[in-house]
């Protein structure tokens, strides 16, 4: 993070301030608003209405980083492949009803101009904004909000089961409409971790349903809503109403981002173009409405490689996400003159670069077993030489540890960060044969039922195509103690799709959560508390629906669940600390993933003549870099990119 991570206690006390204040409010004064000439251009041809009647009464003021921007220009980036529509949250989408600060110390208002909190952190009053507009020019009120909890979340045909951020103690919140800008969440005991669950990208979702546009397609609204759905080619109008719901997939829905989706995403397109949302409720500190940046271009790429190349040829103007791995390091450094572009830097809050992650829920009896014996999961531990990966794939930066928190934090466990690292193939054998003793005439063990122990690691193309390299070296590791590897290479989307329907025997990525913030907002690789949990998803599918879905977990991890629902209804700091502690010792002693080496920051780059893009910013999965960083804010000098 910017500030270093020692200082977290103090940023946890700015929460617990945020969270006992009366209020937070950003106001605009009397200012006279300017806008983009090509809105000025619409408003003389009669398209739009005048600046100041498509802004709210009260439109959020954003103060540049460097200094007031001039309008124009196309932002230009790069998407990997057809599963990268996270990264629209990451760039143009992330309008959340609260929203993080740029150096992550907290949350400010964003859609809601005002919180007020009730004392004991159970009621939540959103002041929205009077005369906010969705990006079609129709208005924005708490009637959206209302429709999509009362027609959506609690639809049992939308949504089969409640989703946790909504619940406390498994019972839903009430939410109410005061007037038409003043909608309130209760719910029946303390929610400390509201307010930080809306300033995250799930702060999006109750602003994701335009009333006006989506009950076409609803079949409570209308009667036609099956056939409709039929005739579009959908099996159910559940299907239908999805379809017209995602973000990526229906430009046509109107939205709040600064800018909005021309045509969808995957699509038949290699380039995906968005342009300025003239209904867009942000100013900056002289009155002029933003974006200043007038296009977003984003091209689809099949291969990280291709990025790169962009990259280096000077045809992107800001991006880290897919080319920001060390080996690229050098040559983005050295080519900088020529690319025309200068570095900043992605401070991590990674708890480890490189994990594996045996799926413990996996329904097949026998690998089940095995996967959930710590012994074996030890022994696979220590056959791998941790510092060689380190030093051919991360260029000598880095640490052997396991996941865990950053050590130089309040939540920091050097059993969990260091246990069984050591390489040593007499040990790993040890422990394997506890497990696994016999072995067939090629030196590989074999299961209780006589079966060589093959297994099989999904490893992803992007974003962290390292990976890929990496486990080829573990697929000779353990072969030297009997585990026979198999390291399947595929696309991303069919990855995780795969992970979400526990399917995978081991699932390989990152591990998030390890520093700042991150420890208690992203919790899954402590324990799997979600059904997208890498190292058990059917598991964290039973948490995260109160036991009506997915497999009922081991004594351990409910108790990490239960320790956790207790954790998210507090507002003191202190007492979260506390308790998340207790959370990762389990986890430590439970020892559910093995990983390799700490995260080491990596880096971004951004053209020269692009401004008010931080030095520095925090990466993490929690914080949707860069967009805490107010990309609307970024411009062109001379107003062309």
């Amino acid at each position: 993070m910017t500030k270093s991570y020692k200082h977290l206690r103090g940023a946890l006390l700015v929460l617990f301030l945020c969270l006992l204040s009366a209020a937070f409010s950003v106001v605009a004064q009397d200012m006279a608003y300017n806008e983009s000439p090509i809105l000025a251009s619409m408003v003389e041809s009669g398209e739009i209405p005048a600046v100041a009647d498509r802004l709210p009464v009260t439109p959020m003021i954003v103060e540049p980083l460097e200094s007031t921007g001039e309008y124009g220009g196309t932002w230009n980036f790069g998407l990997s492949g057809g599963a990268d529509d996270f990264f629209f949250s990451r760039t143009i989408r992330y309008e959340p009803l609260l929203r993080w600060t740029p150096d992550w110390d907290g949350w400010t208002p964003n859609v809601a101009q005002e919180l007020i909190i009730s004392e004991d952190s159970t009621e939540f009053t959103f002041i929205l904004r009077e005369g906010m507009r969705w990006s079609d020019g129709e208005p924005f009120t708490a009637d959206d909000i209302l429709f999509w909890y009362e027609n959506i979340i609690l639809n049992e045909e939308l949504s089969p089961s409640i989703p946790n951020t909504y619940t406390v103690g498994g019972e839903p919140a009430i939410v109410e409409k005061i007037d038409d800008y003043t909608i309130v969440f209760k719910f029946t005991a303390s929610n400390g971790f509201f307010p930080l669950r809306m300033a995250m990208t799930n702060g999006m979702e109750p602003l994701s349903q335009p009333r006006h546009y989506m009950e076409q397609f609803h079949a409570d609204f209308n009667e036609n809503a099956s056939a409709d759905a039929d005739a579009a080619g959908f099996a159910s109008w559940v299907d239908y109403y999805l379809s017209k719901a995602d973000d990526a997939v229906n430009v046509e829905k109107p939205r709040l981002g600064a800018w909005v989706m021309q045509q969808p995403y995957p699509g038949g397109d290699s380039v995906i173009v968005a342009e300025r949302n003239p209904y867009y409720w942000k100013v900056d500190t002289e009155g002029n409405q933003l974006p200043y940046i007038d296009r977003v271009q984003m091209f689809v790429a099949e291969e990280v490689d291709a990025l790169v190349l962009q990259g280096l040829n000077g045809d992107i103007d800001m991006q880290s996400r897919h080319i920001e791995s060390l080996e690229n390091k050098p040559i983005f450094f050295d080519n900088q003159e020529a690319g025309d572009y200068r570095l900043f830097n992605l401070v991590s809050t990674w708890g480890n670069a490189f994990c594996i992650f045996p799926n413990l829920s996996i329904e097949d009896p026998t690998i089940n077993a095995i996967f959930n014996n710590i012994d074996f999961r030890i022994g696979l531990s220590h056959a791998i030489n941790r510092q060689e990966i380190i030093d051919l794939i991360y260029l000598g930066q880095g640490t052997p540890s396991q996941y865990a928190p950053h050590l130089d934090g309040p939540f920091a466990n050097e059993q969990m960060s260091y246990q069984y690292t050591e390489y040593n193939v007499d040990l790993a054998n040890e422990y394997l044969d506890r497990v696994l003793p016999e072995k067939d005439d090629e030196g590989y063990r074999l299961r209780p039922d006589g079966e060589r122990m093959f297994i099989t690691a999904n490893v992803a193309t992007a974003p962290l195509a390292e990976l890929v390299e990496g486990m080829e070296l573990v697929r000779q590791y353990w072969a030297e103690v009997g585990i026979d590897l198999n390291v399947q290479v595929v696309d991303r989307s069919l990855q995780w799709e795969r992970k979400d329907a526990n399917e995978l025997e081991i699932f390989v990525w990152a591990g998030g959560g390890g520093g700042g913030l991150d420890v208690i907002l992203n919790a899954q690789s402590y324990f799997p508390d979600r059904n997208a949990a890498f190292q058990a998803p059917a598991w964290g599918a039973w948490y995260a629906t109160n036991g009506a879905d997915g497999i009922e977990p081991p004594e351990n991890v409910k108790e990490m669940g239960r320790l956790y629902n207790e954790l998210v209804q507090l507002a003191d700091p202190d007492e979260q600390i506390v308790i998340m502690n207790q959370i990762i010792q389990i986890s430590a002693d439970w020892y559910p993933e093995i990983c390799i080496t700490t995260q080491p920051d990596t880096f971004g780059i951004v053209k020269n003549n692009m401004r008010n893009v931080p030095d520095s910013m925090i990466a993490s999965a929690t914080y949707p870099d860069p967009a805490p960083t107010n990309p609307e804010t970024y411009f062109f000098v001379g107003g062309e990119g």
